[in-house]
């Protein structure tokens, strides 16, 4: 074996080393999302009870979204890296319901899906580190310029974008957490299809495009 083969089969090793590292990473931190497994959606049950008693119904509507935030994170803890794309959605829109209640109704998304790819199997946080990015970079008050997010299908294949205007307030390229989600959907795409998905992000001086694609499963 020549030392050109060593130096590639060494790379490669490495390569799944740090593939595996970055998505046993991700599975920590989602795990630590769920410490204190009673006490968190017993106290949940709780608020939602009492909450019941007042006349503000965005208080009581806050913990009922919360209290199915939490049951989809139990649900989907375990060694299974996929999910079904309709439970990743709806719960992706019930964390933008409750920061639309948190910002006075001022946090616009525009969300576009295909009904005949909500059965298909996607990696899981997929959806959910997309939705994080937004509410990291984009400009989501922007009521004349909402943020699109789209899920569709093209040539047996799942698309994935989201569009928006950059808030300004961090450099988009720069941020630890965009590399960090961009690692993550990076590393999931190249181990669970390595030849066959597309990664591209797109910016100027005042917006970003991200664009996911990666047949059906």
């Amino acid at each position: 074996m020549n030392r050109k083969t060593e130096k590639s089969m060494l790379e490669d090793q490495l390569l799944q080393q740090q593939l595996e590292n970055n998505i046993l990473e991700e599975k920590m931190r989602s795990m630590r999302l769920q410490v204190s497994h009673s006490f968190f959606p017993k106290t949940l049950q709780y608020l939602i009870k009492e909450s019941e008693k007042e006349e503000d119904q965005a208080i009581h509507q806050s913990f009922q979204l919360l209290d199915e935030v939490w049951n989809y994170g139990i649900r989907t803890t375990g060694t299974d890296h996929f999910v079904r794309l309709a439970d990743e959605w709806k719960y992706i829109h019930n964390l933008h319901a409750l920061n639309t209640l948190r910002f006075n109704q001022e946090c616009f998304v525009d969300f576009h899906a295909d009904p005949a790819v909500m059965d298909v199997q996607i990696p899981k946080n997929m959806l959910l580190t997309l939705y994080e990015n937004i509410m990291k970079y984009a400009d989501y008050q922007n009521k004349q310029h909402p943020v699109q997010f789209w899920v569709e299908q093209k040539n047996g294949e799942i698309v994935l974008e989201v569009e928006n205007l950059k808030n300004g307030k961090i450099p988009f390229q720069e941020g630890g957490s965009f590399r960090i989600g961009h690692q993550y959907i990076k590393s999931v795409l190249v181990y669970n299809f390595p030849d066959s998905h597309r990664f591209e992000v797109k910016e100027d001086g005042h917006r970003f495009k991200v664009s996911i694609q990666f047949p059906f499963r």
